[in-house]
């Protein structure tokens, strides 16, 4: 009874993913702001001017971020010829040292 019970929640977790996934994110968005928008209001902001301050500065964080990491890729895209050229060199080497028998 309680397989088919966890079974029934699953299924509903799976089928309710794409309401609930940006539920719950905008939540721990939420949540983690509110403090910025507390502390911002003790310097005598108006709450609605906080949250769109707060709002913008995480919105500016969160395009870096993802343009520090798309950066990043790009990158690593660049640079994957030339790691696989020396990884196929450790390879070799190690090959040839019959340290490892390949059959």
């Amino acid at each position: 009874m309680i397989v088919a019970a966890l079974f029934v929640v699953l299924a509903g977790l799976k089928v309710a993913a794409n309401i609930l996934v940006p539920f719950l994110l905008s939540s721990f968005i939420a949540i983690i702001c509110y403090p910025l928008v507390k502390k911002v209001e003790s310097f005598k902001v108006p709450k609605p001017l906080a949250i769109v301050g707060v709002v913008l500065v995480v919105v500016t964080v969160a395009v870096f971020m993802v343009s520090l990491v798309g950066k990043s890729l790009l990158e690593l895209s660049q640079m994957l010829p030339i790691y696989l050229e020396a990884l196929r060199g450790e390879i070799n080497w190690v090959v040839d040292k019959r340290l490892v028998v390949i059959r």
